[in-house]
């Protein structure tokens, strides 16, 4: 990994943590999560081995370009839970460029939904099929159809926009406050076999806690690990890049569908 110039200055701007599409997990409808609002600006003192959050994210950029695939699994933990498992939420998502999707969201454990979009097609089973759908069917039961009967204005229509989009670079819309943070190199991890160098920078004010958040980056500038910590909750997101035995394929046992009267 070729090192980064470090940058030593102190700059006023406005604490903002990083918006949702930095990571994928809590998989709701949108895989989306809001910004937290910008807390008051305080003075940041850059540390002589310190590097800009940017500096790190447009290395990152440049080398998530070159990728024809990946898998993530992002995971959200509740510091406090009583019992191993209890109050997670995973998704796993496997991407093969240019357009082959699937989406898996689970909960303790208990699979919830699945989505695949394969060959213009999508395929959806569990609970948004269930809840907002098609009620009378039963969470296994898998649907397809076409993308351009999706009613618009519709959870179902936003997630195969998701589906059919381009995959985003995961941290495309981090702020431009976020990006002047100072982000400190904390030491190196193991993930899939390869080295990261690990990253820590925090978010918040003087009044009010933030969310300290630890990225890895493999040698190739390559996300290997993004960890947010704040307020009870910890989401660790995982990136792998070898998808040359990752097959994506349709269950023969989906039913068809053209109609949506139940869609919300």
């Amino acid at each position: 990994m070729t090192p980064i110039t470090p940058v030593s200055r102190i700059i006023q701007i406005a604490l903002c943590a990083l918006a949702g599409s930095l990571v994928m997990t809590g998989c709701s409808v949108d895989l989306e999560r809001d910004p937290i609002p910008t807390a008051a600006p305080t003075a940041i003192t850059f540390g002589p081995n310190d590097v800009a959050v940017g500096e790190l994210l447009d290395r990152s950029r440049a080398a998530w370009s070159t990728l024809d695939g990946w898998t993530s699994e992002a995971r959200t933990e509740q510091l406090d839970a009583s019992e191993s498992g209890s109050g997670s939420t995973v998704t796993v998502e496997q991407v093969l460029l240019p357009s082959t999707r699937r989406v898996v969201s689970s909960t303790d454990d208990t699979v919830v939904s699945e989505e695949l979009a394969i060959d213009g097609t999508i395929y959806m089973r569990g609970s948004l099929v269930t809840s907002s759908i098609y009620p009378a069917v039963g969470p296994d039961t898998w649907i397809s159809f076409s993308p351009e009967v999706a009613p618009a204005g519709t959870p179902l229509a936003q997630r195969v926009r998701y589906l059919t989009g381009e995959p985003a670079f995961p941290f495309s819309s981090v702020t431009a406050e976020t990006r002047a943070l100072p982000a400190s190199p904390v030491g190196e991890i193991q993930i899939d076999g390869r080295g990261c160098s690990v990253y820590q920078f925090v978010t918040g004010s003087e009044t009010s806690a933030g969310i300290t958040y630890r990225v890895a980056f493999d040698d190739d500038w390559l996300p290997c690990q993004l960890v947010a910590e704040g307020g009870g909750i910890v989401e660790t997101t995982t990136w792998e890049y070898d998808v040359s035995t990752l097959s994506i394929t349709a269950p023969e046992e989906a039913v068809p569908v053209d109609e949506f009267p139940n869609a919300q």
